[in-house]
């Protein structure tokens, strides 16, 4: 299968009914791939058919459109495992989501992500209530209930619920709230000091920030409202970017690992706190 690295490929295919050939030699031969790089992409959820996604070869009328990541995104989950594991109940499973895999499914690729291996391991149905960008490590919370989607958002709404982070930067950070409007820009976001038509809120507080070595900073965040990228687009824009940011950051970056660690949540009488502390 084609690497991350490799550029996106999509393809639209209109079903042919074929009287010569199976809809899978018909697919392989469309797509010049073999049997085994065929089954691997229904395997990953790669191929979409009318618009849903397929993880297998339903009989399809003729005329519909099949849609094929030819070389899906992958994602290392050879580390996630029970251990992840961080807490669980009768309504909710908290788990260590390690930096690298993506919170939920993403378009080429509805395998390797926490729900769905949370979902596997322990063989429960579960909902998700937010997420962590891809290379951020830490708490990731989901539900059992689908009814619990709406009071978890209702008591983020009415801040109910605290978030901890740690970071480690190379410049130390200032104390108290930091507050930008954020904006889509070209592949990531960007920070102003003013409103700006389309822009939106983002509120962050810094607790504390100490030197632990030469030039490196820890420090904890607490996320007083959740957009996206916005810890690492408001450091950034402070001139303190996140160590291993690629994205926000700068070439001289001394690691190639976002030190990014969602640490707490804070929730009436749920506290839980990753049993990871090196970021």
């Amino acid at each position: 299968m084609p690497t991350n690295n490799s550029q996106k490929i999509v393809k639209y295919l209109r079903w042919e009914n074929s009287q010569s050939l199976s809809q899978e030699e018909w697919l392989c031969k469309k797509l010049e791939i073999s049997q085994k790089d065929l089954l691997q992409l229904l395997w990953l959820g790669a191929i979409y058919l009318d618009k849903k996604r397929i993880y297998y070869l339903p009989d399809a009328p003729t005329g519909e459109v099949f849609k094929v990541f030819l070389n899906p995104r992958r994602f290392c989950h050879i580390s996630f495992s029970k251990k992840n594991l961080i807490f669980e109940d009768d309504r909710w499973v908290i788990v260590d989501k390690p930096g690298g895999l993506p919170s939920l499914p993403i378009a080429s690729n509805a395998l390797e992500n926490a729900l769905t291996l949370t979902e596997k391991m322990f063989q429960i149905k579960l909902y998700p209530l937010h997420r962590l960008d891809e290379p951020t490590q830490g708490l990731l919370m989901f539900t059992k209930s689908k009814d619990l989607v709406k009071i978890y958002h209702q008591a983020r709404k009415e801040k109910q619920i605290q978030k901890i982070y740690q970071v480690l930067t190379q410049n130390l950070l200032p104390l108290g709230e930091l507050t930008h409007f954020l904006s889509r820009g070209k592949g990531k976001m960007q920070a102003h000091s003013e409103e700006l038509p389309g822009s939106k809120k983002a509120v962050l507080k810094i607790i504390n920030s100490t030197k632990i070595s030469e030039k490196i900073y820890l420090s904890e965040i607490q996320l007083m409202t959740g957009r996206t990228h916005q810890i690492r687009c408001q450091l950034a824009h402070i001139q303190c970017p996140i160590i291993g940011d690629s994205l926000y950051g700068t070439t001289s970056s001394i690691d190639t690992q976002l030190k990014l660690l969602a640490q707490k949540i804070i929730w009436g009488d749920l506290a839980i706190e990753t049993q990871i502390s090196d970021i």
